[in-house]
């Protein structure tokens, strides 16, 4: 049991000192940079947005302001999981969903429109 336990803790400290062993390459290192430096603009862009929050007391213009707020704070985190997801070497995919185009149905629904 003694042995099987050691073995274990061996290998995982054998992993563990391969994976910290191996560096960003040059590309990954200069992307993790540019995401810092754009991190430092969000979060002062969003320092600034809180300050202009606090000078209404509500109001459509309020409104607007949190929006933004929010909107920089959900950036700000993007571009934190994005630096952790370069250092730790996940793997990261960018989907974008698009539908084909149809014009045939496109001009049908034009007609119905129409009608209605």
């Amino acid at each position: 049991m003694k042995r099987h336990l050691l073995t274990v803790i061996f290998l995982a400290v054998c992993l563990c000192a391969y994976s910290c062993s191996r560096g960003l390459s040059p590309e990954e290192q200069k992307q993790g940079e540019t995401l810092r430096s754009e991190l430092e603009g969000v979060r002062k862009e969003a320092s600034a947005a809180e300050a202009q929050v606090v000078q209404y007391s509500g109001g459509l213009v309020k409104g607007l302001l949190q929006a933004r707020l929010e909107i920089l704070k959900t950036t700000e985190a993007l571009i934190q999981q994005r630096i952790h997801a370069i250092e730790g070497r996940a793997p990261v995919s960018l989907q974008t969903l698009a539908s084909k185009p149809d014009p045939e149905r496109a001009e049908r629904l034009a007609e119905e429109i129409k009608q209605q």
